[in-house]
């Protein structure tokens, strides 16, 4: 996956997707991990906002640091 990501380790929310994902159906089949996803890509999402907000520029980061994801994935 780090050769998809321009050379980049992939974080673990990436990772577990991908592990997690039918490849036949695109649909995470695990009930369990399907909302552990969701549960951290709102959390992503909400610090992101978060971020956004307390910058006043319009240059503000949209993406976390990997290792901030694989906190709140543990």
């Amino acid at each position: 996956m780090a050769e998809e990501n321009d050379g980049e380790p992939a974080d673990d929310l990436a990772l577990m997707k991908r592990a997690y994902t039918n490849k036949k159906t695109g649909q995470i089949d695990d009930g369990l991990v399907r909302e552990v996803v969701t549960l951290v890509q709102t959390q992503v999402q909400d610090e992101v906002s978060q971020l956004q907000t307390e910058d006043d520029d319009s240059t503000a980061s949209t993406n976390l640091s990997r290792f901030r994801i694989n906190e709140i994935v543990e």
